[in-house]
């Protein structure tokens, strides 16, 4: 429907607006013009309504490194429960696909065609990471719940990236004990060797030796290290992001843990950053 200033109606409302327009500017207690003189002829007036005037809270700069809590060491429960999550959870499922995805596009020398072409050699592949990866865990947290050690990450305090990054390594063989002391990370060792040596049972001819079950287990206890750096830099960087409004990313991990899980949960169920 198109309207036309010809139309009655219209044209009443119009000169009904304008009327109420006019009519609150004239009550306006001190027009613009009259501000602008003001402060023309007075520049300290400027100066001093300027001051008074309400500002915006500075934001907080992010703290880098990221600050540490002090966490109660976890039970017996605790601890599987945890590694029960780790190894059955839905990241559990998702991750074997995209291992066997990488295989298939350059699986090693002289595999077998049906352990890597086809639905066949896909499904041999994803059982495959999928055993790996449930020991490494099952192993690890085991472990760890028998020789009373922590399994979760403790980040460095030391605002040196070279040291942070030295300290996630070394995190892998050294960790800590439910007593807080430093121990030997048992439970990294167990896990990487239960996840290599598992394959021993299934793999093909040539492939099932100790040779090729160490150099899994070197892998995986590769994976642990590589897990302790994104837990060291990963909170600092999320923290930032947030702070320049890159993208939604929440400031801590206990902000996306569910209610229902436990405070070791929420902590986040392999690093103690807040």
């Amino acid at each position: 429907m198109r309207f036309r200033l010809s139309n009655p109606l219209l044209f009443a409302a119009l000169f009904w607006l304008g009327t109420v327009s006019v009519s609150a500017l004239a009550q306006e207690p001190e027009s613009a013009s009259t501000c602008v003189t003001g402060y023309l002829t007075d520049p300290g007036s400027a100066i001093k309504a300027f001051d008074a005037s309400p500002s915006l809270p500075e934001a907080p700069m992010p703290e880098f490194p990221p600050s540490t809590i002090s966490v109660a060491p976890l039970t017996v429960g605790e601890k599987l429960t945890l590694g029960a999550h780790r190894a059955f959870g839905p990241p559990s499922f998702l991750l074997p696909m995209l291992q066997a995805g990488g295989a298939m596009a350059k699986p090693p020398t002289k595999y077998p065609t049906d352990w890597h072409d086809g639905a066949v050699g896909f499904g041999r592949l994803y059982g495959d990471f999928f055993v790996r990866n449930t020991s490494n865990y099952a192993a690890q947290y085991i472990t760890a719940a028998i020789d009373r050690e922590d399994p979760r990450y403790f980040p460095s305090h030391s605002p040196n990236p070279f040291k942070r990054l030295f300290h996630a390594v070394v995190f892998t063989l050294v960790d800590r004990a439910d007593s807080g002391r430093r121990t030997l990370a048992l439970s990294n060792i167990a896990g990487s060797l239960a996840g290599g040596f598992v394959t021993m049972a299934y793999q093909p001819n040539g492939f099932n030796d100790i040779t090729h079950a160490d150099q899994r287990a070197s892998i995986n206890l590769g994976v642990f290290a590589a897990l302790n750096v994104a837990s060291e830099f990963g909170p600092g960087l999320a923290h930032l992001l947030h702070f320049q409004h890159v993208s939604n990313v929440p400031e801590t991990s206990s902000q996306v843990a569910d209610e229902s899980f436990p405070v070791w949960w929420a902590i986040g169920s392999h690093t103690t950053n807040p």
